[in-house]
């Protein structure tokens, strides 16, 4: 019986390069494929070495060996942000808190005959009052105010703060404001009958009086005037008091700024010093690469075995 055998024929590989196909007539003329492959690779290994050496002058990075170079740019941008680190660090932010006391603090409408100790503890005051009554003073809301006595302010301020209980009848119904942090600017609304009059006292943290205001009786308001202090050393706490015992005080819309303290950490120490040597190792190790990449000659392939 007479078996047909059937060879397929192999495709080429096409080679674009002129030397790369002069190997395939070799190849194909019984030359070895060894060399085929390795003349394939090499010009590859030659163009990935060029690549290694290469600089760009836009970035300032030089990727010889792998390693980054930073350049005048680079540096002055990170400089700038070092500095603010360490402002932020070493100084404590000022800000001012405003409270109108119509909401809690958590955001929630302010209820009436509720406590205001410590409500605002987390924007750094506190209050007590009615001699150190407990629970002392209370968010109280502007209508609960008679018209008959004096008038009241528009609607949109609904709510306040106020006394109603005194540890005894000889303990004035008064408002302490104490802060957590020293203020260099506080200022308020008081609250009192027009009948009588009240004072607003500022203290320091070593209870030494700073300043004083007296407002006068006789508004047709229930505000009856507004205090208003500056302190470069400091305001720890303030007193609001009516002239007799048993006139309530009210409090609204408070408004106090803290004053910027610095912050000794002996680890921002160590941090900062870090950062400075770093940036002179970069430094260093910028100028050597540039100086070595500036003498290195081009790179040429390696030749085919």
């Amino acid at each position: 019986m007479l078996q047909l055998r059937c060879k397929t024929a192999r495709a080429r590989p096409r080679c674009k390069d002129e030397a790369l196909m002069r190997l395939c007539r070799i190849g194909d003329a019984g030359g070895s494929p060894t060399e085929h492959s390795r003349s394939r690779a090499a010009p590859d290994c030659g163009n990935r070495m060029a690549n290694r050496q290469t600089y760009s002058a836009e970035t300032g990075t030089n990727r010889a060996g792998g390693k980054l170079n930073l350049n005048k740019n680079d540096l002055t941008r990170f400089g700038a942000q070092v500095a603010a680190i360490l402002c932020a660090l070493f100084t404590s932010a000022a800000g001012a808190v405003v409270l109108d006391f119509e909401t809690l603090a958590d955001g929630r409408r302010a209820i009436a005959l509720r406590s205001a100790s410590n409500e605002y503890s987390d924007l750094g005051v506190t209050f007590s009052g009615g001699g150190e009554y407990p629970g002392q003073p209370q968010f109280r809301a502007w209508s609960s105010l008679s018209k008959l006595v004096a008038n009241k302010p528009p609607d949109a301020n609904r709510f306040l703060i106020s006394t109603f209980r005194q540890t005894s009848d000889d303990a004035f119904l008064d408002i302490v404001v104490s802060f957590l942090h020293p203020v260099g600017h506080a200022e308020g609304d008081l609250v009192f009958n027009p009948s009588v009059s009240a004072t607003a006292i500022a203290y320091d943290a070593w209870n030494r009086v700073l300043e004083e205001d007296c407002l006068a009786a006789g508004s047709v308001s229930w505000i009856g005037g507004r205090f208003s202090f500056d302190s470069s050393a400091g305001i720890a706490s303030i007193v609001l008091r009516t002239s007799i015992p048993e006139a309530q005080m009210g409090l609204d819309n408070l408004w106090f700024t803290l004053i910027p303290t610095p912050v000794p950490e002996p680890a921002s120490v160590g941090w900062m010093l870090s950062g400075i040597v770093g940036i002179a190792i970069a430094i260093r190790r910028g100028a050597r690469m540039r100086a070595s990449s500036g003498r290195a000659g081009p790179v040429r392939p390696v030749p085919a075995r």
